[in-house]
């Protein structure tokens, strides 16, 4: 069930027994949930990063090595996942076919620059890295690229009718709001052991379960040429 800030609040009052307003002000609450928020965000993060796939398009120019990854997705990514480009604009199909971007360390980058090693219909010979707020690419294309880039946004503080983890991953918002209730009892000094055995357990659980809905892709990618 998806759940938001005022559900939230709500539930972790009630594990603390904190039925008035007596102890915590509504400003101290709002932040304090929106820390949960990006706590339990990070938690499923670690473990299974597709829940809150993003996908964006954009045209690379011709020449261009490096761009500002905010003018492209609006502000710096949570994390990025991967970049692919296809032969045309517009979205994958079976006639727009995409290829793979590698990673590469932001030391490879002169490497990449003079590299002549051909693309394949699988692997691009183009790769990318982000640094600090700089994506780059090498080679230097000689011709506009069509990116799909995959990343995770960054979460945005919550409204009182927003919900949790940004609408996504239903089944952890719970867990939100058991991080809630763990951070007020930090607060109250730890008063209510539960509530602190109630947040490892979420966290225990995150690490058990999200991750099985994930589905890896290859470690490594063997490309043979022909003779």
């Amino acid at each position: 069930m998806a759940l938001t800030r005022t559900d939230i609040i709500r539930y972790a009052k009630a594990d603390l027994d904190e039925d008035g307003d007596t102890f915590w002000s509504a400003t101290a609450l709002e932040d304090y949930a929106n820390r949960a928020n990006r706590m339990v965000h990070r938690e499923i993060l670690k473990v299974n990063p597709g829940f809150f796939l993003s996908t964006t398009q954009y045209t690379w120019a011709s020449g261009k090595v490096s761009e500002d990854i905010a003018t492209i997705l609006g502000d710096e990514p949570a994390l990025m996942i991967d970049i692919e480009h296809t032969p045309s604009a517009g979205a994958i199909g079976s006639s727009n076919l995409p290829s793979l971007l590698t990673p590469m360390r932001f030391i490879e980058r002169p490497m990449k620059y003079r590299s002549h090693w051909r693309s394949t219909s699988l692997v691009s010979s183009y790769s990318w890295e982000l640094q600090g707020r700089t994506l780059f690419i090498a080679r230097v294309p000689g011709q506009a690229l069509n990116l799909h880039i995959h990343f995770v946004p960054q979460l945005a503080n919550m409204g009182a009718s927003d919900v949790v983890l940004g609408g996504f991953a239903d089944p952890y918002h719970d867990a939100v709001a058991s991080c809630l209730a763990y951070l007020m009892n930090m607060k109250q000094e730890g008063e209510n052991p539960e509530v602190i055995r109630a947040w490892t357990q979420w966290k225990q659980d995150i690490a058990a379960m999200a991750s099985r809905r994930r589905v890896d892709g290859p470690k490594h990618i063997t490309v043979t040429r022909s003779r």
